[in-house]
């Protein structure tokens, strides 16, 4: 992909910031993962020493601790039976998280560098247009202009390769998080109401990571939709007009085929974007208060 992009003309400071947040965002994104994981494992075991440290005298202790947040269908009478449990939590927590991370973060990467390509297009033709007068051989730009159109075609079918491998991924964490934005709140407002503090941080950290997953896929989506469509810009604001009738009709041929811009979706079934964001964080809202007035 970058191979004909290499030289430093073609890539401004805008793109590179754009690379360097992208860059940044998913070492921290990492980090945040393996931080919230860390804490879920460890915190049956901080539960339950704290309880067998004040427990009174002939007292026995509650294993009821989970990694997850919910309820196990069988009762823990034994530490035995409670480090097994835990240890089979944990391993899957582990699973969880570093499939969670890498699907996230290697979407990001994806999408940000396809995004710039994008952007490296439309101004690459841009360029050539304007020089177009200067130029003695015309042929060379056409040649640059043929080459382009096949980089764009190229990234196209990038796109779409993104989107094949990514829509499972995607279609289930777009349900399954709207499913949990519901269930947290609704879990995080009864912990308040009965006044059950120590369950807080946990379903706050859910709360949170949920709905920065959320934000992570319906961000970088928009953003690579929005950058499909920056060949058409590029061609619309050059001096078209100084061109020849051949790449005149070339140029046509450009701008019709950008009119049809990039629309990243999950099976096609639902956009990926700011709009499916709101909608997802109302939906979960709205079934959080139909909820809470039935109960």
């Amino acid at each position: 992909m970058w191979e004909s992009t290499r030289s430093d003309n073609n890539i401004t400071a805008k793109m590179a910031r754009a690379a360097k947040y992208s860059k940044t965002l998913t070492k921290y994104y990492t980090i945040g993962v393996c931080f919230m994981c860390s804490l879920y494992i460890i915190y049956p075991y901080s539960v339950t020493s704290t309880a067998y440290f004040h427990k009174e005298f002939n007292s026995s202790i509650e294993y009821s601790a989970n990694v997850f947040p919910f309820d196990i269908p069988y009762k823990i009478n034994s530490f035995f039976i409670f480090v097994i449990s835990v240890t089979f939590q944990q391993i899957g927590a582990i699973a969880v998280c570093v499939i969670w991370a890498s699907c996230d973060t290697l979407f990001a990467q994806l999408t940000c560098h396809v995004n710039i390509q994008f952007t490296v297009i439309a101004n690459e033709l841009k360029v050539i247009i304007n020089n177009y007068r200067d130029l003695n051989d015309h042929r060379t730009a056409e040649t640059k202009l043929t080459n382009i159109v096949n980089r764009y075609e190229e990234l196209f079918m990038c796109c779409y390769s993104i989107q094949m491998f990514f829509n499972p991924i995607i279609f289930f964490t777009i349900i399954s998080n709207g499913i949990s934005l519901c269930a947290c709140a609704y879990r995080l407002n009864d912990n308040v109401i009965n006044a059950r503090w120590g369950e807080l941080p946990k379903q706050t950290l859910a709360l949170l990571s949920t709905s920065v997953q959320t934000m992570i896929y319906c961000t970088f989506a928009e953003a690579l939709t929005e950058s499909s469509g920056a060949v058409k810009d590029g061609v619309y604001n050059s001096h078209w007009i100084h061109c020849n009738r051949k790449l005149k009709k070339a140029l046509i041929i450009i701008m019709i085929r950008a009119q049809k811009e990039f629309k990243y979706t999950a099976y096609s079934m639902i956009d990926i974007n700011y709009n499916q964001l709101t909608q997802i964080f109302n939906g979960a809202m709205s079934y959080f208060m139909l909820l809470r007035n039935l109960s």
